[in-house]
């Protein structure tokens, strides 16, 4: 089973290019990455679309709106076809972006577990997720 983490990007950012999962300067995005395992993670963004946590990425301003959204969804197909499942913590992030990944997935047949209220919360329950997402 090929899963992989996704969250969403986070307004605040570093000035400089850094790994994706480090140019933003959301909790959030840290705790995600700190509790992928093995799995490969993404950060949906506004400008890039899924952005592999490892990549050096530089700053940019762009908010999510709808035509933007519909936009990316093309993109984000080309990812989330390569996984049988997309675990997306949506904790903190705006109803867009989960909106654009959940249509991605249900044009190519990829499972996704979305989850996550608040701030952080239901971080701890990431690796439940993975796990239940691993199982098919």
């Amino acid at each position: 089973m090929r899963v992989s983490v996704v969250t969403a990007c986070g307004n605040k950012k570093a000035e400089i290019p850094l790994p994706a999962w480090q140019l933003y300067k959301s909790p959030r995005i840290k705790a995600v990455y700190n509790r992928k395992g093995n799995h490969d993670m993404y950060i949906l963004s506004a400008e890039y679309g899924l952005i592999p946590a490892e990549k050096v990425v530089a700053p940019y301003n762009r908010i999510m709106d709808e035509k933007r959204s519909e936009e990316l969804i093309p993109k984000l197909k080309e990812v989330v076809k390569n996984y049988d499942a997309i675990v997306y913590f949506k904790a903190g992030s705006r109803n867009l972006y989960e909106k654009c990944i959940a249509k991605a997935c249900k044009d190519t047949g990829t499972r996704l577990i979305s989850f996550g209220k608040g701030f952080m919360g239901d971080i701890n329950e990431l690796e439940l997720k993975i796990k239940e997402a691993e199982k098919g």
